[in-house]
């Protein structure tokens, strides 16, 4: 990795996983590269703040996945762990959806199945306006939402930052340090249902009404320091 670096944990396989690590890599900081950890590979290392150190990482995005965290597959198990080492370091980290989930079921938070899988435009109320991470947003945010398991409640020492009514945990942020938890997309884009049909139900004027960008932008100056 460069000096400045910011992980994308890539939690999907294939053309899929392709797109969505191209969609988070674009939101880095400027100069900075985008290695990519391929987290179905089980490959996790030991000592997570000092891996992160060695390799020069200073933030990390962890995307989401066809799975859930209520699945045994073992390499959820060791994104667990990982999950839990970068909450360790300090480091900046935005979770994503299933990384949202795993988030917080590696810290203490519950998690629940809801009743169908929703894929979505959904209208989202911010609690925490002031915080870096909704700069520029208003009171509410429009985002896409695309899933079947939620965050029912945050980890011990996480605060809820955005919600729905559907949905009580859209966005959650530890204390005292930039790590951020949230259930919507903001890095989903015009295109994702060429390879992933589900977001076909998502219209064109939803993509463009949808402000994760903004969020993705915002988590990039986080991450930079500014």
């Amino acid at each position: 990795m460069s000096e400045n670096s910011i992980l994308i944990v890539d939690c999907l396989e294939g053309a899929l996983a392709d797109f969505y690590y191209e969609r988070m890599a674009a939101f880095a900081p400027e100069g900075w590269s985008a290695p990519r950890l391929r987290a179905m590979s089980g490959e996790f290392p030991a000592d997570v703040p000092t891996w992160l150190r060695e390799q020069g990482a200073r933030a990390a995005i962890i995307g989401g996945s066809l799975h859930s965290p209520l699945d045994s597959d073992l390499w959820i198990r060791g994104l667990e762990e990982f999950a839990r080492g970068f909450a360790d370091a300090g480091l900046p980290a935005l979770a994503i959806c299933f990384g949202h989930e795993v988030l917080a079921s590696a810290l203490g938070g519950a998690l629940a199945r809801r009743d169908e899988h929703t894929v979505a435009s959904r209208e989202v109320r911010i609690s925490a306006p002031d915080d870096p991470l909704f700069y520029g947003l208003g009171p509410t945010t429009r985002q896409l939402v695309a899933h079947e398991v939620m965050v029912s409640a945050p980890p011990p020492g996480f605060d809820i930052i955005a919600s729905t009514g559907d949905c009580p945990v859209q966005a959650m942020k530890m204390r005292g340090a930039p790590v951020y938890g949230v259930q919507f997309h903001p890095e989903v884009g015009p295109g994702v249902d060429e390879f992933d049909p589900d977001w076909a139900v998502v219209s064109d004027a939803d993509f463009a009404a949808a402000e994760g960008a903004a969020v993705m932008r915002n988590f990039a100056a986080i991450a930079a320091g500014g």
